[in-house]
């Protein structure tokens, strides 16, 4: 072979082939063919090719490295709507390189093809903006077994060692399962560290091999308007930088936080996602972010007060995240409620004021809060930049009624909190 091409009808798949081939026995053989996909040097190492009346079969080990996952080296493997998909739509980039892989094609007497590709892969670089905002610096992939059957993809494998980040923050080492088949995209078994913590599946009890299997971590219809399914746990992460988000101080608000959730959603209109779950944070300083910082100044207490727990159960409908089961606990005090934030991040919470030491007198304890919550309660209003906590105090809080804050203009970006804080 010298400048040839492989041709899929009018279109080429491998250009540029260089290398011998060897005639005999009923069969081509080719020890070694360098060809190029787009700009990428493509190696087959080991080609046999045998034809029957019925069917042609060809048989190789393929290698390459550096191949852009773009749309000028994936058109002869993915049909239109899913690579317009994929890139355009999703967001996929990246690069990949084929290390150990086996290609099988098979074309019978009708012009049918099927292709078989196995083998292993190193991904660099790599993102999918699909459901899970996952960026993947590095990952080893073993494909077991990829199908493109007439114009249809289908296929799984897994990935081990994957270093990236997930919601913006450290991810790895990882591993997952991932399939897909018929136009879904599924990721199963999504597992390891993150954020100095433990991210896994929501079903903790689901076997790799079990033949009932949990729910998967995502799984997303590659086409419009991309539905999706998400269900993670994270466990014991490093709350720092996600608090951070909110805080106007990232060194004074620390904590360690467990996130359970799922959401049910498409990625075209993301204000109708669905969502519920429990958070569980414990340990925190949570002084920096203003709607805390408010609420301890109407105690009396300052930045020096931890957390014990915070924790709630939550539901996302309709724009507005419902929280149910809420408890702020202290070693001096215990805020137990129920309130909503909506997407505008507009407050709406009252809660019960408990003590500690109270709690620890059983037979006099619900006497002692039925009496007191007609005197004491706390309300919180406002947004969370400028919320307003309210302490209600005496009976005359129960006969006047409380301002409802309108809407305010936004603010700018906060700042660092002065040293003196």
């Amino acid at each position: 072979l010298r400048s040839n091409a492989l041709m899929d009808g009018e279109r080429p798949l491998l250009k540029e082939l260089e290398g011998e081939l060897v005639m005999g026995a009923g069969q081509i053989e080719a020890p070694l063919i360098s060809g190029r996909l787009s700009e990428t040097t493509v190696l087959l190492e080991d080609l046999t090719l045998v034809s029957s009346p019925q069917e042609l079969n060809v048989r190789t080990k393929v290698s390459a490295t550096g191949v852009p996952l773009d749309t000028k080296h994936m058109q002869a493997l993915l049909e239109e709507e899913l690579l317009s998909s994929l890139i355009e739509e999703l967001g996929l980039r990246g690069t990949v390189d084929v290390e150990q892989g086996s290609l099988d094609l098979r074309v019978d007497q009708d012009g049918g093809r099927e292709v078989h590709f196995g083998g292993d892969l190193t991904l660099t670089d790599m993102a999918l903006e699909a459901g899970l905002p996952v960026v993947v610096q590095s990952a080893r992939a073993h494909v077991y077994d990829l199908v493109l059957e007439d114009g249809q993809l289908r296929g799984w494998g897994r990935i081990e060692n994957l270093y990236g980040d997930c919601f913006g923050s450290e991810l790895g080492p990882a591993s997952a399962l991932v399939s897909y088949v018929g136009g879904v995209l599924s990721v199963e078994d999504f597992s390891g560290s993150f954020e100095r913590g433990e991210i896994r599946p929501l079903d903790q009890d689901s076997e790799p091999l079990s033949a009932v299997r949990g729910r998967p971590a995502l799984r997303i219809e590659l086409r419009p308007p991309f539905a999706y399914q998400a269900s993670l746990a994270v466990e014991d992460v490093d709350a720092s930088r996600w608090i951070n988000g909110i805080s106007s101080d990232s060194v004074t608000s620390t904590g360690t936080l467990s996130v359970k959730a799922e959401l049910d959603g498409n990625l075209s209109s993301l204000v109708d996602t669905r969502a519920r779950g429990t958070i569980h944070l414990e340990r925190s300083r949570l002084w920096a972010i203003p709607l805390f910082r408010e609420l301890l100044r109407e105690f009396g207490l300052d930045y020096t007060v931890m957390f014990d727990e915070v924790h709630f159960r939550f539901d996302l409908a309709d724009e507005v995240i419902s929280m149910e089961g809420l408890e702020v606990r202290s070693p001096l005090l215990k805020l137990v409620g129920e309130g909503s934030l909506d997407m505008m991040g507009r407050l709406n919470h009252d809660l019960e004021v408990h003590y500690s030491i109270v709690d620890r007198i059983t037979p006099f304890r619900r006497l002692f809060y039925m009496i007191q919550n007609v005197f004491v309660s706390v309300s919180i209003r406002g947004d969370l930049s400028r919320p307003v906590v309210r302490l209600n105090n005496g009976l005359l809080s129960v006969f006047s009624g409380e301002p409802e804050p309108g809407l305010n203009l936004p603010l700018p970006g906060l700042s660092p909190l002065p040293p003196r804080f």
